[in-house]
C-alpha cells in the first residue's frame, strides 16, 4: 500500500505548477502547498479536517520540503493522505 501511495504521489508531483494552479503563488510555496494538501485531504477523507490534521499535513510538508523542496513536501503529504485509514476505509 505504501508503495502505491508513493507511486501516485510521485506522479502527482511531476509538475508542481499544475498541482498548485488556482493558488496565488505570491503567498509562497508553503502556503499554497499546504492549502492544496488540505483540500485534497478533505475530498479524499470525505470530511472536514480538524486542527491537528491540518497541523500534521503542514508538518509533513515542511519535512518533505526540507529534503526535496516543494515537490518533496507535496509528495510526502499526498502519500500520507492516500495511506490514511480515512481514505482507505469508509469511516
Amino acid at each position: 500500500l505504501t508503495t502505491a501511495a508513493q507511486d501516485l504521489a510521485a506522479k502527482a508531483t511531476q509538475n508542481v505548477d499544475v498541482l498548485l494552479r488556482g493558488c496565488n503563488r505570491l503567498q509562497g510555496d508553503e502556503a499554497c502547498s499546504v492549502m492544496t494538501l488540505q483540500a485534497l485531504a478533505r475530498r479524499a477523507w470525505r470530511r472536514p479536517l480538524d486542527e491537528a490534521e491540518k497541523d500534521g499535513l503542514r508538518a509533513l510538508y515542511r519535512l518533505g520540503a526540507a529534503r526535496a523542496q516543494t515537490r518533496g513536501g507535496l509528495a510526502l503529504g499526498i502519500e500520507a493522505i492516500l495511506s490514511a485509514p480515512s481514505f482507505i476505509y469508509l469511516v
